[in-house]
């Protein structure tokens, strides 16, 4: 049933998916890697809370898998829960602090909520890592616009076009 939801998947055909999953924890163990499959899908069908039930029962089982507190914190970004996304971002970043789509995403948030010193030192630690990301760059640029530091972000501008090998930013 596993290889069946992963091809239901695969097709985008998530309420399938979700039904077969839930049908494979029936017939054999519970599995973490299940649970997170029935968390995606729930997520792909923007239904946060029923997504962070199921990757939470995937951390039950799991507890040290960064990315499993990433994805909850995605859920809590689709609705707009900045500060509940942190929370789950920074567990994740206990975990593992060396993705940097985690800073990315606490930047994200930070910048949303409007603590822009804050996101501007996420999205530094991005670009200072990860010199060619382009959503690093726009994002750092955007936020010292949003923070009035216009000069800064012209700067920065320039850093990026040249750092990025002459990308559009």
């Amino acid at each position: 049933y596993r290889n069946m939801g992963d091809a239901l998947i695969h097709m985008r055909r998530y309420k399938d998916a979700i039904e077969v999953l839930k049908r494979t924890l029936e017939l054999s163990k519970p599995d973490s890697v299940v649970y997170e499959a029935i968390g995606y899908c729930y997520h792909r069908l923007l239904n946060g809370e029923n997504a962070r039930f199921y990757f939470r029962k995937a951390i039950n089982m799991s507890p040290t898998e960064s990315k499993l507190y990433y994805k909850i914190a995605l859920t809590y970004m689709d609705e707009m829960k900045w500060s509940q996304a942190l929370k789950s971002l920074d567990t994740a970043m206990a975990f593992n602090q060396d993705a940097y789509e985690y800073e990315l995403a606490k930047g994200e948030c930070l910048m949303n909520m409007e603590a822009y010193t804050e996101a501007i030192y996420s999205f530094g630690t991005v670009v200072k890592h990860r010199r060619k990301s382009v959503t690093g760059w726009s994002n750092l640029i955007k936020c010292m616009y949003l923070a009035g530091a216009y000069d800064d972000a012209e700067e920065q501008a320039t850093a990026a076009y040249e750092l990025t090998g002459g990308k559009a930013i």
